[in-house]
């Protein structure tokens, strides 16, 4: 639980400076990288650590996939430098049994503000910051 809390507090912050500043600070990347492993080594037994470790490695490897081929594809990265670097903190934080539920929520709750967007604006393609929507996905799983 108090590995959960610790991962929840990075993903608030995270969130709160993507929604301003629309970027994911390598300062912030960093403390995770040093912080979350401590607090997880401590409070978890081994089981739950492989399976926080699955997790992050098998989200990073989904965002650097989506990196690359939306590099390839349109000339332009999908998602931000800083949502790639902390896509293994966020696998790390949800545990790879529960992300693939938390990360179709996020897909589908990008799809629908594309759609709201859309349908008022008659833009498609308008920019979002992807982290706040990690966030909401992780709070609604976690909790429900």
């Amino acid at each position: 639980m108090i590995v959960q809390i610790v991962f929840l507090l990075f993903l608030f912050v995270a969130a709160v400076i993507d929604l301003k500043e629309r970027r994911v600070p390598n300062r912030l990347n960093l403390i995770a990288t040093v912080v979350l492993p401590i607090v997880a080594i401590l409070f978890s037994s081994k089981e739950v650590l492989l399976d926080q470790f699955k997790g992050g490695v098998y989200t990073f490897t989904l965002f650097l996939l989506v990196f690359v081929m939306s590099l390839w594809l349109r000339g332009s990265p999908e998602i931000g430098a800083g949502d790639l670097k902390m896509g293994f903190w966020f696998g790390f934080g949800v545990g790879y049994e529960m992300i693939n539920y938390v990360l179709l929520s996020s897909i589908l709750y990008v799809f629908f503000w594309r759609l709201v967007r859309w349908m008022r604006y008659t833009e498609w393609k308008a920019p979002l910051p992807y982290v706040p929507v990690l966030f909401i996905s992780v709070v609604v799983f976690m909790f429900w």
